[in-house]
């Protein structure tokens, strides 16, 4: 999301719901982020980052079913070195997700504004790389792998707040196992510029692909140069595809080569030269720390944050020094009214000094109450309570799931050829409509899915028996019939004029 100037939202924009919006973070194209407030008993609050969708993309299925994915899958991550996600709601007909407000700055956003020490680079990447890890090990309820890739690994994902600390964020394009969105055939999720080869074949993908991306991150960040940026949008992914890759040593002198065999091995283009999961990168390099001269520990991430954004921590304290105050002035006039109603008996019981104890509490008592009174009137004239908007109807919906074995069976749904595994939320509604599973050498499997209840599928398919082999046929031999000798007569050995037996030769006797 672009960053923005820390600007207070108006007054009637702030109610959220139970959350009080105070200004914007960012926007993009499909969400923007707000910087919110949640208030509770005691004094309580707590700063939160709320992710809301656009109002143009309230009503696109297919982005909602993202935007609900990206919840689902952030929100079983407990790492911290990945954003946690708080809350998942609906106010007034928009989806929002509450997640764990990072007071801080992107790393693009640090390489942009300076080139810091190549060890705290090598820090905040080790850090990230342990995140992606949590998230490619996640787990469902069952023990069964989920299969997650984020597919948007980039120096903007990664969010590295004042205090030091480094998280991975926007698992909105993620892939995962029972996803509600799925990407079709040909459809591009990611930046181009840090996709793995394999994405930009749409081959299956796996955790390799964000190790890859990671490999970009890890050489842009130490050679402060752009790896694959192109022209276009077909020229970036065709260097991505087939751009020699210089090694680091040949843009920065004296660049480390146990650092540069990392990046390079984590860009191997063929997966199965790479690192084959976060973690190898990760032990990978903090081992090449550890050689180094000093320790590199979050505080000095911290330091380096607290000089290079000097001027972005205090605008955004000032905001929020802001907020404070405005939020806090309906606590501070309950304060006074409470004082004036103290005062007011102090007083009352000073009129009164000497005459019957009964009366001077009596009366403290009526003023107190004279003061409540105002007090609750006071608020109730100028503090009018929010009407809240009636939430539209939504329409009913089902859940239909599908998985065929073999892994290679074709699933058509409604006439259309789909994924397998197969999940979808479709509207409710009355009939069904047909699903076939197909695959070679196995008999096709077809049934109706109801409309109306939905449900899951597991089919298993019957393998077709084999053709039995038929045996090679003996070559058969001719029979050989014994020559006979013609009986010599008259008409020969058929007794027909005319052949060869009939011509006696002539004899001398």
């Amino acid at each position: 999301m672009d960053e923005e100037s820390p600007v207070l939202l108006p007054p009637e924009q702030r109610q959220f719901g139970r959350y009080v919006l105070l200004h914007r973070l960012g926007q993009g194209g499909m969400a923007e982020l707000f910087l919110a407030r949640v208030a509770g008993p005691g004094g309580f609050k707590k700063f939160i980052a709320i992710k809301r969708i656009r109002d143009h993309l309230c009503d696109n299925e297919q982005f909602l079913r993202m935007f609900l994915d990206e919840a689902r899958v952030a929100a079983r991550i407990a790492h911290p070195n990945v954003v946690q996600v708080i809350d998942l709601g609906e106010y007034q007909g928009t989806f929002f997700i509450a997640m764990e407000y990072v007071n801080g700055e992107s790393l693009a956003s640090l390489l942009t504004r300076s080139k810091p020490p190549q060890r705290l680079v090598v820090r905040i990447v080790s850090q990230a790389t342990a995140g992606l890890h949590a998230a490619h090990e996640l787990r469902d309820t069952t023990g069964d792998p989920l299969g997650v890739v984020h597919r948007d690994v980039s120096l903007g994902n990664i969010l590295i707040s004042y205090d030091g600390a480094v998280k991975v964020t926007d698992f909105g394009v993620a892939r995962a196992r029972g996803n509600l969105h799925i990407t079709q055939k040909g459809q591009f999720k990611g930046k181009f510029s840090y996709v793995s080869p394999e994405q930009v074949l749409d081959e299956e993908l796996d955790r390799r692909a964000d190790i890859f991306s990671l490999g970009v991150v890890l050489y842009e960040a130490t050679t402060y140069r752009r790896l694959f940026r192109g022209d276009s949008k077909a020229d970036t992914l065709a260097k991505v595809l087939r751009k020699p890759i210089p090694p680091p040593s040949e843009v920065v002198e004296d660049y480390p080569p146990n650092l540069e065999r990392i990046v390079m091995k984590a860009l191997e283009r063929d997966k199965t030269q790479r690192y084959q999961t976060a973690q190898q990168l990760h032990e990978e390099l903090e081992a090449h720390l550890a050689t180094g001269e000093g320790l590199v520990l979050q505080s000095s991430v911290a330091r380096l944050m607290s000089v290079v954004f000097a001027d972005r921590i205090s605008e955004r304290d000032a905001v929020i020094k802001r907020c404070e105050e405005e939020m806090g002035g309906l606590p501070e006039r309950l304060t006074g009214m409470w004082w004036a109603m103290e005062h007011t008996a102090v007083e009352a019981g000073r009129k009164i000094r000497g005459r019957n104890s009964m009366i001077v509490a009596a009366v403290a008592v009526l003023a107190a109450a004279l003061v409540i009174y105002g007090v609750l009137f006071a608020l109730r004239e100028d503090e009018p309570r929010p009407v809240k908007a009636a939430k539209p109807a939504r329409a009913a919906t089902i859940g239909v799931s599908i998985r065929a074995a073999p892994r290679k069976a074709s699933i058509t749904f409604d006439g259309k050829r789909v994924h397998n595994p197969f999940n979808v939320t479709l509207p409710k509604r009355d009939g069904s409509t047909e699903a076939v599973i197909a695959a070679p050498g196995y008999h096709t499997h077809r049934f109706d899915v109801s409309l109306a209840r939905g449900g899951h599928f597991e089919i298993a398919l019957k393998e077709k028996p084999r053709p039995r082999r038929a045996k090679a046929a003996a070559k058969k031999q001719p029979r050989k019939r014994p020559r006979r000798r013609p009986r010599r007569g008259r008409k020969g050995r058929k007794g027909r004029k005319g052949t060869k037996y009939n011509k006696i030769p002539d004899s001398p006797y």
